[in-house]
Parts: structure tokens; sequence; C-alpha cells
């Protein structure tokens, strides 16, 4: 799997913690930074079970974990006000955020990504 360099990485970090503080203005900054950290380990991990979905499928424990990150996932997202979509394609993102104002960054046009 391709990872970003931690320069990169530093900035998208910084990139999305500005932006989420702008869709939440009300939330805690030190919640949505833990938000990011959090969201920045699901992203990994999802993304490690996408491929290995793609290569030679999961086992019930996978699907299980899955599950459970996801539930993780939407919780966290849910104290800043945002929606969640999930996606399964090991070449794109796992993570897809849609915020309150509707702004989009990806392919299609309707959700938000931190490229980790």
């Amino acid at each position: 799997m391709y990872h970003l360099g931690m320069a990169k990485r530093f900035i998208n970090f910084a990139e999305a913690l500005l932006v989420f503080m702008d869709e939440a203005p009300t939330v805690d900054r030190w919640h949505i930074y833990d938000v990011l950290i959090n969201l920045a380990k699901y992203e990994l991990q999802l993304q490690d079970y996408n491929e290995c979905a793609c290569n030679r499928g999961l086992t019930s424990a996978e699907e299980a974990n899955i599950a459970i990150i996801q539930i993780a996932v939407t919780k966290d997202l849910k104290t800043l006000g945002f929606g969640v979509k999930f996606n399964a394609d090991s070449r794109g993102n796992a993570i897809k955020l849609k915020l309150p104002s509707g702004k989009s960054n990806s392919w299609d046009g309707e959700s938000w990504v931190v490229d980790w």
C-alpha cells in the first residue's frame, strides 16, 4: 500500500483541521483534533481491509472489525455534525465525509476526503 510522506500527511492534517473548525465552529478544537487523529487511524485500517478484500477476501473476524470501525467513525463524526459514506473500493479513500456545508473535494462531488 502506498502511504504519503510525513510532511504531506502533516499538511493534509492541518488542512483538515482548518476545514473541520470552519464546519463545526462551536465544537472544542481539541475534540476536533482527537476526531482527526482517530480518523487517520481508522482510514488506514479500512484501506488495509479494502486491499485484503480485493486480493484474498475477508475473514469473518475482519468483517466484524470493519463493522466496529465504521460504528466508531460514525459516532465520532456525529459529534461534529458530519455524515459519513464508506467506500469499500481499495483504489480510493475508505472514509468520505458529508460536511454540513456540502463542500466537496472528491470526484463524486458530494463528499470531502482527507488523504492520509
